[in-house]
């Protein structure tokens, strides 16, 4: 049966070449550039509507086909009747062997204009006609695209049918249909858009159409020798996709049916000799929550009932199956999931059930049922003779469940990099993976990628060109080229010793101090630094350099010319709490990082006492410039007395609170750094008016994470003049 309705197909496409070279009339139409007074014969004497170039033809025979050839336009003729008693756009009546086709590169259509029951085009005892490419739109009119009364082997493709009640509808029986390769879609007016239920069928293929979005895709009844194959059925708005009444030796094959309201395919009553093979049922039934339709539903449940290697991947609420009867005899070798009755329903033997078919893409709107690598419908089916998939993919045995074939031609993985810009360690080397390079490489077949960098690392400080090299399981590989940078971030350290220096007694003398006087040591990562590439960049005291008491002294504090040392005045108040000489150190490596450190040196007020620091009060430069962040060079931070700039707490443990004052509405920024100089947090930023101020800190860095313990450093730039004082973090 199956072979005898190819064998019908082929024969159509055949005569519609013979036709075409032996024409028993041969009529051109061209709404645009044609006349009705024409004689049609050629394209440049072509009529100007179709009717009249209907009217004017005569039937082929068997050996010479009569043809029509259509050029762009809207075509309707008013003021025709067809036999059911319904107006028509277009009348094609006792014709035999006559083609009506759009010329190639046309979309000639056939467009009732008025909102009335008009047909688009009516067929009235014609056998043998073929229709290519002329579309029918009903978006006006709202009624049937189609009727057609005793037309025997009739052939209809690529015609797009839209809107209205009907696609086509068959009024009487009819002997061998060919309907393949059209488009019926937005027919919801209540009817169908294969309406193939009004008289008795035999040998109708229904193959390579897309239906979208109608009331219901197809119905057959009293019928027999149908194909239904390689169709997809995307969307109902009221019923099934396919339902069958009193057919026989039915044939539903390859297949996707999905996002139906009600299931995919009824088998209803009288049915027999059906087979339901190698079809992709996806999220039907959607309008019949909690019901029992399911995904296919029958009212026959004898062994000739064949529902094998098909994917039922259902809603998640309702059944693969709607039967009374348990199990189905014919049902096997089909892959069930996601619907309510696995578990609970008695499958076939060989069907797989729970499993995710794992389809490439089920996102709604841009589903694509393709089998992903790996799907357990893989050569999972019973061969049943199918030569080809849904897209006319061979089948290789054991076949593949489901409409389409997986594609087992293995294409190569893609290779996409990225360049890596990294921190050198503490060897001055950085360790890149090939993951850190990767950006995104992958196997179109889903395979499993493995990644390998060519040249291996640690790598050196500066560029490195490596490449990424991606193999999939089956050896197939692709490249990409990158590059590697390590860069040098990492601060020196200087270390200092652990203790201040005390100095007594406060003689108003000079002690003269080394920087090793302060520093045991120096450290870089990737430069070749010691102790002699640090420099004093400035010192501070935090008394007055005349203080009361204090021995009427000036230059209390004195560095070298080259920055390497420096001279303190052993002196302090006479009634302070002692003095705190801080010198601050830096040094620079190769690649542009700058270390700070400070020191400090005690003079107590008694002997064996300890100096209490009060934060800078007086601040002595070296000439051998500044470059840590807290202040640019030749800043001069400005101590002034009339200015009071403090935190409190100070030390602080949560939250400490900035005080100072403006003489006048200025431009403030207030910035803290730590010890080592690196920027932490920035508090103001803008202007602030005149009088009091006062900020708080929570003690939290840029990213809101809480910093360390230790040594801080606020500074204040109010207009010309800078600031800065210390809080410690407890």
């Amino acid at each position: 049966m199956k072979k005898h309705l190819r064998f019908l197909t082929i024969c159509a496409v055949a005569f519609i070449t013979a036709g075409s070279l032996y024409a028993q009339t041969e009529k051109w139409v061209d709404q645009a550039g044609g006349n009705d007074s024409n004689d049609g014969n050629t394209a440049l004497t072509a009529y100007a509507t179709l009717q009249y170039a209907i009217n004017n033809s005569s039937s082929g025979t068997s050996t010479t086909s009569s043809i029509i050839h259509v050029m762009n336009g809207t075509y309707e003729t008013s003021g025709q009747t067809n036999q059911g008693g319904y107006a028509t756009a277009i009348l094609i009546q006792d014709m035999d062997y006559l083609t009506i086709h759009a010329v190639s590169g046309q979309e000639p259509k056939v467009m009732p204009g008025t909102a009335a029951d008009i047909a688009s085009i009516s067929i009235q005892n014609c056998d043998y006609l073929i229709i290519d490419n002329i579309d029918s739109d009903q978006t006006i009119a709202q009624w049937d695209n189609w009727h057609v009364w005793d037309a025997d082997f009739l052939t209809v493709r690529n015609c797009t049918f839209e809107g209205g009640k009907d696609g086509i509808d068959f009024n009487t029986g009819m002997n061998t249909a060919l309907i393949e390769n059209n488009t019926f879609q937005n027919i919801t007016s209540g009817s169908d858009a294969l309406d193939i239920d009004d008289g008795s069928y035999s040998y109708v293929t229904v193959q390579d159409n897309l239906f979208t979005n109608n009331y219901r895709h197809l119905i057959i009844s009293s019928a027999s020798n149908i194909i239904i194959q390689r169709n997809i059925m995307n969307g109902t708005v009221s019923e099934e996709a396919i339902r069958l009444i009193g057919a026989s030796d039915v044939m539903v094959e390859n297949n996707v049916i999905m996002n139906n309201e009600q299931q995919g395919v009824y088998v209803d009553a009288g049915c027999g000799n059906v087979s339901i093979q190698h079809n992709t049922f996806f999220n039907n039934d959607l309008g019949e929550t909690g019901s029992s339709y399911g995904e296919i539903r029958t009212k026959v449940y004898t062994a000739d009932i064949i529902i094998q290697n098909n994917i039922i991947y259902g809603n998640g609420l309702n059944p693969a199956f709607e039967t009374s009867v348990s199990p189905l005899p014919g049902e096997d070798y089909n892959l069930v999931y996601n619907t309510s009755d696995v578990g609970t329903f008695p499958f076939g033997g060989n069907t797989i059930t729970g499993l995710d078919p794992n389809f490439i893409n089920i996102v709604a709107g841009s589903e694509d049922l393709h089998l992903n690598h790996g799907s357990p419908a893989i050569d999972a089916g019973a061969n049943l003779g199918v030569l080809t998939d849904i897209e006319l993919n061979t089948r290789v045995a054991p076949p593949d469940i489901g409409a389409y074939e997986y594609a087992s031609t293995n294409n190569p993985p893609i290779a996409i990099c990225q360049d890596v810009i990294v921190d050198a360690d503490g060897n001055c080397e950085a360790v890149v993976s090939a993951e850190d390079v990767n950006n995104g490489s992958y196997d179109p077949d889903g395979d499993p990628i493995l990644l390998d960098l060519t040249l291996e690392g640690p790598y050196p400080l500066g560029t490195t060109d490596v490449i990424l090299t991606v193999t999939d399981d089956s050896g197939e590989i692709d490249e990409c080229n990158a590059t590697i940078t390590v860069v040098d971030n990492t601060l020196p350290v200087i270390t200092t010793i652990e203790d201040p220096i005390t100095l007594w007694p406060p003689n108003h003398k000079y002690k003269e101090f080394d920087i090793d006087d302060f520093v045991t040591s120096v450290s870089d990562n990737c430069s070749d630094i010691d102790i002699d590439d640090i420099i004093i960049t400035y010192a501070t005291s935090d008394e007055p350099e005349n203080a009361n008491g204090d021995g009427n002294t000036i230059d209390d504090i004195v560095i070298t010319d080259d920055c390497k040392s420096l001279k303190l005045r052993k002196e302090r108040k006479g009634n302070g709490n002692g003095r705190v000489y801080t010198i601050h150190m830096e040094v620079d490596d190769d690649n542009g990082n700058t270390a700070i450190a400070s020191f400090q040196v005690h003079i107590p007020h008694n002997n064996g006492g300890t100096a209490i620091d009060d934060g800078p009060d007086y601040t002595v430069y070296g000439d051998c410039g500044l470059k840590s962040g807290i202040l640019a060079e030749n800043d001069k931070p400005t101590f002034d007395a009339s200015n009071t700039l403090t935190s409190y707490p100070n030390p602080f443990t949560g939250v400490t609170y900035i005080s100072f004052s403006l003489s006048e509405q200025a431009n403030v920024t207030l910035k803290i750094y730590n010890s080592m100089g690196q920027e932490v947090n920035t508090l103001v930023n803008g202007t602030l008016p005149e009088g009091n101020q006062e900020v708080k800190w929570n003690g939290d860095d840029y990213s809101g994470n809480t910093v360390d313990k230790g040594v801080y450093i606020y500074r204040l730039i109010s207009g010309d003049q800078i600031f800065i004082k210390k809080v410690i973090k407890q």
